[in-house]
């Protein structure tokens, strides 16, 4: 038989912050980054309503049009 020996393994993870105004920074890029996708979801839920009550979108170049609202909004999701 074969002995093994066991090597502890210890790791110390220490975390600094020595800029706050650099946390305070992406903070405010992030919340207005989705902001900015929230807009662009609303507007793209308002053309798909104009799409459904108005019978004079509902043509070939409507369709397609329809369906790239539809992938850009589920592409924000």
């Amino acid at each position: 038989m074969s002995s093994s020996t066991v090597v502890p393994f210890n790791i110390t993870i220490t975390m600094t912050i020595t800029n706050s105004s650099s946390i305070i920074i992406s903070i405010l890029i992030g919340i207005s980054l989705s902001f900015i996708a929230l807009i662009t979801a609303l507007g793209n839920i308002v053309v798909l309503l104009a799409f459904y009550c108005d019978n004079k979108l509902r043509t070939i170049n409507g369709k397609y049009m329809k369906y790239f609202y539809i992938f850009t909004f589920f592409s924000y999701l």
